[in-house]
C-alpha cells in the first residue's frame, strides 16, 4: 500500500479470513503491518482502516466486528467516504431489523 500513495487500498481481499489460530501466518503478519502503517502515515489513516475493517468484517467473531465498527468510525472521521458508506448501510439495517 505503501507504494500506491495515490490509490485506494484494496489489499483487504488477499488477507480475508481464515487465518493460523497462532496468528503466526502471512495474512495475519501482513494485518498487523498494515496497522503499523496506519500510524506511521497518517494521511493514509482513513483508507488503510478501511481496509483493516473490511478485513474484520470477515470473522465470525462478535468481538472483531464490533471493532471494525469502531475502526470504520475513525476512518470515516478521516475522510474515508467508503466507511462513512458502510457505516450508513450498517445503521439502517439495524434500524429496520429493530422497528420499535
Amino acid at each position: 500500500e505503501s507504494q500506491r500513495p495515490l490509490a485506494d487500498p484494496f489489499v483487504w481481499v488477499f488477507i480475508r479470513p481464515p487465518w493460523s489460530p497462532s496468528g503466526s501466518c502471512c495474512k495475519a503478519v501482513v494485518f498487523e503491518r498494515l496497522k503499523a502503517e496506519c500510524q506511521s502515515h497518517p494521511e493514509k489513516r482513513g483508507s488503510l482502516l478501511h481496509c483493516l475493517a473490511r478485513v474484520l468484517q470477515l470473522f465470525d467473531d462478535e468481538e472483531k466486528h464490533r471493532e471494525a465498527l469502531l475502526m470504520l468510525e475513525e476512518s470515516s472521521r478521516h475522510g474515508c467516504l467508503q466507511s462513512s458508506y458502510l457505516l450508513w448501510e450498517v445503521k439502517r439495517m439495524a434500524a429496520t431489523a429493530d422497528p420499535g
